[in-house]
């Protein structure tokens, strides 16, 4: 599906690998898009720490927020990211466009989100995840975190403790 924005051709989505690049300081989003495009989006830290909080709140809404919810949403959590199906990644080549993302957009609605990936020169993706998606994505990306080294703080208790991403030895999930 591709629309039009201010210029931008907004195009979806269909696979995405996540992985930090230490040279980079830089979480890369290798994506395939819907008509089978590849392209590399960067993402700073800033911009991720300003994505994970409303996509946490947002599910944890589902559970709740007082004590015996964070244990349940950090049970349901654990139990979303070990029912990530290993995939090949995407493959990027040399020639592959590549691009920061300057901004995103986060609409939410009862069972889904999309995310829209902006750049400075009208790039435009976005993914549309299930709130079971989501919580797998958010899964990989806190464990990139964890590879970079990255301050913590901006994820919920209920997520950090005992989630299965903690104990994942593998640094390029998709």
């Amino acid at each position: 599906m591709m629309t039009s924005f201010s210029g931008a051709k907004m195009k979806g989505i269909k696979r995405i690998s996540s992985e930090f690049i230490a040279v980079e300081d830089r979480i890369r989003l290798s994506v395939e898009y819907e008509d089978d495009e590849v392209a590399v989006l960067w993402l700073t830290k800033r911009l991720l720490d300003r994505l994970i909080l409303p996509l946490c709140v947002w599910i944890e809404n589902d559970v709740g927020t007082d004590i015996s919810n964070k244990i349940i949403n950090s049970f349901v959590q654990e139990q979303a990211y070990s029912e990530i199906k290993k995939q090949e990644s995407v493959k990027i080549s040399e020639s592959v466009s590549d691009w920061l993302v300057m901004s995103i957009d986060i609409n939410r609605s009862a069972a889904s989100a999309k995310i829209t990936f902006r750049g400075i020169e009208n790039q435009c993706g976005f993914i549309e995840f299930e709130k079971n998606a989501i919580r797998q994505w958010l899964g990989i990306i806190h464990r990139q975190y964890i590879v970079a080294d990255w301050d913590m703080s901006i994820w919920p208790n209920w997520f950090a403790h005992g989630s299965a991403s903690e104990h994942m030895s593998d640094s390029l999930l998709n």
